[in-house]
């Protein structure tokens, strides 16, 4: 059993013994193909983002760049897995809640990095978890007239 798993069993175990509302499930996902691998090998460093789009076609997951360059990503899985939820009542009037499952865990991609001018610069594959996380710009401060902008992160 994954370590990960014992508090999520241990949890429910308690659940069971108190008056609440549990739901098993068994799930099976799929999402998109992959791409061929023999496409994915036609991406190469130096091509432009409408060559890259006429060749995969639309992406799932865009976004921004810390340095506000474009990233995009093709998302594929084909998985199953479970899952649990349980709901106790606190008071008349609230609730404790707990909702778990792995199936998110497994969406690997191929994800592309362009530069300013929109041209390839790197491509990744992997989980796109891991792909998007690493890479991700974070949301600007909002600052009202008047006050001093906060600078980025270094």
């Amino acid at each position: 059993m994954k370590p990960r798993l014992v508090p999520a069993v241990a949890l429910a175990a308690a659940l069971f013994t108190a008056p609440a509302c549990v739901r098993l499930r068994f799930e099976q996902t799929n999402l998109q193909r992959p791409l061929p691998r023999a496409t994915q090998e036609l991406v190469a460093p130096g091509m432009s983002l409408a060559e890259c789009l006429e060749l995969l076609g639309a992406p799932n997951v865009v976004w921004e760049q810390p340095d506000g360059r474009l990233a995009l990503a093709y998302a594929w899985s084909h998985s199953f897995g479970w899952g649990f939820a349980a709901s106790v009542d606190v008071t008349r009037n609230a609730n404790a809640s707990f909702d778990f499952d792995d199936l998110s865990e497994d969406v690997y991609g191929l994800a592309l990095f362009f530069d300013r001018d929109w041209t390839l610069v790197e491509s990744q594959r992997g989980r796109l978890r891991e792909l998007t996380a690493l890479r991700a710009r974070r949301r600007p401060n909002i600052f009202f007239p008047g006050a001093s902008p906060t600078p980025p992160p270094q």
